[in-house]
């Protein structure tokens, strides 16, 4: 009798997803001893511009993530390390992040690293995968890289409320916990979140459903501007927010910390603790986070929906409370011949939506119900379990890397039946469950050549099953197939100029079965209707691009990059079709719903030098059969024996539709270094959008936005006082009057927040951090905002305080 296939489908796949990281520690191991006679050593010193030897700096080496520090002469000194080619990677607080090309050979390697001053944050290195990098002067592509400084430092409500402070990012909210990614007025499925290097798969195409991810596991963050479908699939074609995996702590080290947190607006109280270790390559890393927060606060006393005007009672909205339980393990083993390391992940959010979100707004709701952190219906119950691994093999003087993946996104709306058309003695509250489960593997690999070529091959397979139940219907039961092919290649024209492109074939299949949904009236059954069509579609498409990075002098650094997008339609545009509560409007896709086919042009200009940062980076997308989710202006009805009756408090039709696009705009950054201690940065941004059918603006496009920011960093005032900063951050958000018809307009508004912290301990065992978050209590409303259809304004005033704790051994 097969065992196996009598356990629940999860599993099975996490049973296989051990067989093949079992499978690939032997694969590893089997090179291992082929030559470990020839092992040699990386040895150097770092210092900084003034020749002094920097201590404690962090040296690792990509591909293996091996690593060790600067001792108090600057020197390190990497040992048993293989013949090959590795990228060395130096980093260090308060200096850019260095990245330098090493080959080893049949002897030991020297080197000698300068590192430069920043007071950035937010270092330009791009991280094409574990075992093939560019820095930032080699790459046509746009990417820059937030790291765990930036990170704490401007810690939001959850990891886009953190990212959306970056030239060209911003994020569709709903709430405080509730957020998902903009690049450049591009989101949704134009936009891939990947998870060390695995595509976060949950449901991305609603602006009601956030990532599933715990911000406080995020050791750095990589945006990548404009597309990069050659690397991770179609829907990347907008860009990418690429989570790295974790570097594993130097061998023979131990850490343990712990972050409490307190936000005043929604009363939050947060912990997160986390330990990690390496034991003669063996290595570990858990974490285990856990929120709870209260209705949150907004700066009005009413609202105003269909020209009622409603009461918000002690300036709270009703049941946006919520609670998180996440965790994360890793085991894994580093050695001189790559890694192979297995993640198990859990993510759990309970959140209330307010109830004038799920439905047409009554007073009745509204009233208190004696609890600020109750959890009432309507509601939303999410849990995302994941499995990864993650392994990067030596092959002689070349890499195998591959990152295998399974997920299961199970999503549960709750409701009241009675408030939505069902018959009131259902006793189910069941309203939407999407439950989809993703198997997904990544396999790329790098030869290394001896002449100026430089390729990358790769493979990337994705398998999708989603089942739904409730009394309500969005989605229907559907599988889908994707399978992509690629080749990427960089070449060195000349020592200033740098050469990238590539080619990509991708295969998609989407099966979907019918649906037969019974329709309400009132509480009285008229009719059973046919609710989604039967779906069976098969889809083919190419995409490439290429692109040149040029420094023609240590001071300025040029670079374009052209490209030929394709985009799989995703099965809520093939196939949606119903009431969508959390973003208040009716939803209807297209089963006929063609590929999108673009060209993009991205363009960035940069100069540099010891006082002054300046970049200009220019993008140009011109779509065709761009699909967009349009406002009707009417309310949904179903025609039954020549009779139209309304969909129970459905809100607005919005229907996928396809249309030719312009999409274009610019960002434009300066940061100056008037002293050592004290920058002032200046960015602005502007996303134009048009549908070149109608003539009117694209829906859900940002407005024009600026943003100024002062930062001094304190001198130290104690032994057990140091690293301390002030910062001063002041956005300015153009009125947003180039909307499509039927889409609400917003006005401008400005914000002003202050971060401050400071590190404690002479070995900075402890960080100390403070945030005033809309220092002026401004009411305002957000485009990207779903509740800005009830002219609700965002989140007023918020105290933020934060204290961290690490600890390291020996």
């Amino acid at each position: 009798m097969n065992l196996i296939n009598q356990k629940p489908t999860w599993v099975r796949k996490a049973v296989i997803l051990l067989a093949l990281f079992t499978a690939l520690c032997g694969l590893a191991f089997f090179p291992q001893k082929a030559s470990a006679q020839a092992v040699q050593s990386i040895k150097g010193q770092v210092q900084d511009v003034q020749g002094q030897p920097l201590i404690g700096a962090s040296v690792h080496l990509q591909e293996t993530l091996q690593g060790t520090q600067t001792d108090v002469q600057g020197r390190f000194q990497l040992n048993q390390v293989r013949p090959g080619h590795y990228w060395l990677q130096v980093s260090m607080v308060g200096y850019a992040t260095l990245t330098k090309s090493v080959t080893v050979a049949q002897e030991p390697v020297s080197v000698s690293l300068t590192l430069q001053p920043s007071n950035q944050q937010l270092q330009e290195v791009v991280v094409q995968s574990h075992g093939a990098q560019l820095n930032q002067q080699e790459s046509s592509v746009l990417t820059q890289t937030a790291d765990e400084t930036y990170i704490n430092q401007n810690a939001g409500a959850s990891l886009m409320g953190t990212l959306e402070k970056l030239p060209g990012v911003s994020a569709i909210n709903m709430g405080v916990g509730i957020s998902k990614p903009v690049i450049r007025g591009l989101s949704f499925n134009r936009v891939l979140v990947t998870d060390s290097g695995i595509k976060q798969e949950g449901q991305q195409w609603g602006s009601d459903h956030g990532l599933e991810i715990d911000q406080f596991n995020v050791e750095q963050v990589e945006i990548v501007k404009g597309s990069a479908s050659l690397m991770h699939g179609s829907d990347a074609l907008g860009g990418v927010v690429r989570i790295s995996h974790p570097v594993a702590v130097q061998e023979g080290h131990y850490t343990a910390s712990v972050r409490g947190i307190y936000r005043s607006n929604n009363d939050t109280y947060g912990t997160t603790v986390a330990t990690a270790g390496n034991h003669r390559g063996l290595t570990f890393r858990v974490r285990a986070t856990h929120l709870r927060y209260a209705d949150y606060k907004v700066p009005a006393e009413t609202f105003t929906y269909n020209r009622f005007v409603l009461p918000i009672y002690d300036g709270r909205l009703k049941n946006t409370a919520g609670r998180e339980n996440h965790f994360s393990g890793t085991v894994g083993v580093n050695k001189n011949w790559g890694y192979t390391h297995l993640t198990v992940s859990n993510y759990n959010q309970q959140v209330g939506i307010f109830s004038g979100a799920m439905g047409i707004p009554r007073a009745y709701m509204l009233t208190p119900d004696g609890s600020r952190r109750n959890i009432a219906f309507p509601s939303q119950d999410i849990n995302h379990f994941k499995i990864i691994s993650n392994s990067n093999i030596q092959l002689g003087k070349n890499w195998l890397e591959a990152d295998l993946g399974y997920q299961r996104n199970h999503r549960k709306e709750l409701s009241a039946p009675h408030a939505h058309g069902a018959p009131s003695e259902d006793s189910n509250h069941l309203a939407t469950q999407l439950d989809l489960q993703t198997a997904t593997a990544n396999i790329r690999y790098f030869p290394h050549f001896s002449g100026k070529l430089e390729p990358t091959f790769g493979l990337q397979a994705q398998a999708q099953k989603n089942r739904q139940a409730g009394f309500e219907f969005l989605l229907p039961h559907f599988k889908s197939q994707q399978v992509g092919f690629f080749a990427l290649s960089k070449y060195r024209l000349h020592k200033k100029w740098i050469a990238n492109g590539g080619l990509r074939v991708d295969y998609g299949h989407l099966s979907a079965e019918e649906e037969q949904r019974t329709f309400y009236y009132e509480n009285r059954y008229l009719a059973t209707i046919q609710q989604s069509p039967r779906v069976n579609r098969d889809f083919w498409g190419w995409s490439g691009s290429l692109g040149v990075a040029c420094n023609p002098t240590e001071r300025w650094g040029l670079k374009a990059n052209f490209g030929k997008t394709f985009r799989i339609p995703a099965a809520a545009e093939l196939t949606a079709n119903g009431m969508h509560h959390g973003t208040f409007r009716y939803e209807q896709g297209d089963a006929t719903l063609k590929p999108e086919q673009g060209y993009q042009l991205d363009v960035a200009v940069s100069y540099d030098n010891e006082r002054l940062q300046l970049s200009v980076t220019p993008f140009f997308n011109l779509f065709q059969n761009y699909i967009y989710l349009s406002p009707s202006g009417i309310f949904p009805t179903v025609n039954i024996d020549g009779s139209l009756y309304p969909v129970a408090e459905a809100g607005q039709l919005y229907r996928f539709r396809q249309t030719r696009a312009l999409h274009t705009g610019a960002e434009a950054t300066a940061k100056y270094f008037l002293l050592q201690t004290l920058t002032f940065g200046l960015t602005a941004e502007y996303v134009w959008a048009q549908n070149r059918t109608t003539q009117l603006p694209l829906p859900f496009t940002p407005p024009f936005a600026l943003q100024a920011d002062a930062e001094y960093n304190l001198p130290r005032l104690t032994t057990y006082l140091q690293n301390g900063y002030f910062k001063v951050n002041y956005g300015y958000y153009a009125a947003q009057h180039r909307v499509e018809r039927n889409e609400l307009e917003t006005d401008a508004y400005s914000l002003v927040s202050l971060t401050t912290g400071i590190h404690l301990g002479q070995q900075k065992w402890g960080q100390l951090g403070f945030q005033v978050q809309n220092l002026l209590n401004g009411k305002y409303l957000n485009h990207l905002s779903r509740y800005r259809i009830l002219n609700l304004p965002e989140p007023g005033r918020n105290y933020v305080v934060s204290l961290s704790i690490d600890l390291e051994t020996p």
